[in-house]
């Protein structure tokens, strides 16, 4: 599968083999030199061909015109096809697979999933890796039958049978309700909590035209370039943000700059570390970590904490009361010296 830039160790067991060996390993490595960069799009859209109102190329177009670089089609049981013209937007294609027992989001895959394995999370994680994709679980808490049979997940959350958490979904009835994110954030702070390193995304939900309304926040992807294998692995491994607007997040320890997604690597649980935050739209900053929450009246940060106790923490951006940009997290972890 794709392997991304940075240090690697290989690890060979030779358990059974008693008699004196020689081993040789060859690696070969090439590295393409091109510029990282953040990369904006939407991962959670529907067209006609389910219960979108636009078609595909509709849908497209509207991406466009918010000067989106990617955007994931992802109609309910089926894999939508689109055309696409060189020099455009990324169009990606995915499934949102939909049960009565809840939705998940397969992307990067080019066939329909069967929503009877959806039954069994681990067999459906199985299937769709198989494809290069990656799986996700849609909008858990959002209201059942009546408004929506089996918009709400049911099943119990197994960390090992997905690969995020759509904790921030602004289509359907939390245009209406915002707070319906509320339980999936603090369902994935849990997780964090508990040593997970789930990612958390934002989604549209885009149906029509509408959708693209004032709580909408398009995902940023830190990628070398923009193509499908490291766009999933990138959102696999929480290197995104979600905000309409740039923010930036890093963690200084030791004079070296840590950004989302990265674990640092502390000396002592007395050791201190200094979060510094910038966003262009938010009025005020909650910093969420596994010690709480920490709320700043300023739209730009930069504090000192301890890192006793501390596992992980990330940021988020607050508008008029409501969520306009989260970041995942930065992870710590005490180095074990004995």
């Amino acid at each position: 599968g794709y392997i991304p830039d940075g240090k690697w160790e290989i690890v060979i067991a030779t358990d059974l083999i008693v008699c004196d060996t020689t081993y040789r390993i060859e690696v070969k490595t090439q590295r393409k030199t091109s510029d990282w960069k953040w990369f904006k799009g939407e991962i959670h859209s529907h067209t006609l061909n389910s219960d979108g109102k636009m078609t595909t190329q509709e849908l497209i177009d509207a991406a466009k015109e918010r000067v989106l670089d990617f955007i994931f089609v992802t109609d309910h049981n089926m894999v939508s096809s689109y055309d696409q013209s060189p020099d455009e937007i990324e169009v990606f294609s995915g499934t949102e697979i939909t049960t009565y027992e809840g939705h998940a989001l397969a992307l990067g895959v080019n066939r329909v999933i069967d929503p009877r394995l959806l039954t069994d999370m681990k067999t459906t994680s199985t299937v769709i890796k198989s494809m290069g994709g990656i799986l996700g679980i849609a909008h858990p808490f959002f209201p059942g039958s009546p408004y929506c049979g089996g918009c709400r997940w049911t099943k119990a959350i197994d960390r090992n049978s997905f690969d995020f958490l759509e904790v921030f979904n602004s289509g359907g009835p939390a245009t209406l309700y915002p707070s319906l994110n509320t339980p999936a954030l603090i369902t994935w702070f849990d997780l964090l909590n508990h040593g997970f390193k789930v990612s958390g995304t934002s989604g549209g939900d885009i149906h029509s035209i509408t959708d693209f309304n004032e709580n909408w926040l398009p995902l940023r992807v830190y990628i070398p370039s923009l193509t499908l294998k490291p766009l999933l692995y990138a959102i696999k491994m929480g290197r995104c943000y979600a905000s309409r607007e740039p923010l930036s997040f890093n963690v200084m320890y030791k004079d070296k700059s840590y950004s989302i997604g990265d674990t640092v690597e502390i000396d002592s649980e007395k050791d201190k570390f200094k979060v510094v935050m910038t966003s262009e739209s938010g009025k005020s900053i909650l910093l969420a970590s596994s010690m709480g929450i920490k709320e700043y009246k300023s739209h730009e940060i930069e504090d000192e904490f301890e890192a006793e106790g501390m596992k992980w923490i990330l940021g988020i951006t607050m508008r008029k009361g409501l969520i306009s940009g989260f970041t995942n997290p930065i992870f710590l972890r005490v180095r074990d010296n004995h």
